[in-house]
């Protein structure tokens, strides 16, 4: 994933889309894949 797709997907998932460094990750990458997808978010 490309770090444009993971703002993407945290802008549809309603989660801050943050592009600093003191941005602290609250759940690992895969955990926002699996909830975008259940979304309806992330068709593959």
């Amino acid at each position: 994933m490309r770090l444009s797709e993971i703002r993407a997907l945290r802008g549809r998932l309603d989660l801050p889309v943050e592009c600093d460094l003191d941005f602290a990750p609250d759940a690992p990458l895969g955990l926002y894949v699996n909830r975008a997808r259940k979304a309806g978010a992330i068709l593959a």
